[in-house]
């Protein structure tokens, strides 16, 4: 908390929007396909296992749900 709360408020939106353009454009290219996106996760994550996979899923499905109920969308 405090190495987050040390980083200026620009720098901390920068970095957060490096880090999760490429999920979310992945998300809207794979149109919320499942299977699309356990493929791409699977490329990012070339040593992880299924069960890591479909984790990582469910938190990128989670994300995208709740981003898209705080910004006015389905």
């Amino acid at each position: 908390d405090a190495a987050l709360q040390a980083l200026p408020d620009k720098e901390l939106q920068t970095q957060m929007e490096a880090l999760i353009s490429p999920l979310r454009s992945q998300l809207l290219a794979a149109d919320a396909d499942p299977q699309a996106l356990l493929g791409w996760l699977a490329e990012q994550f070339p040593s992880a296992d299924e069960g890591t996979l479909q984790e990582h899923l469910a938190r990128l499905l989670f994300a995208a749900q709740v981003w898209g109920r705080l910004n006015g969308q389905d």
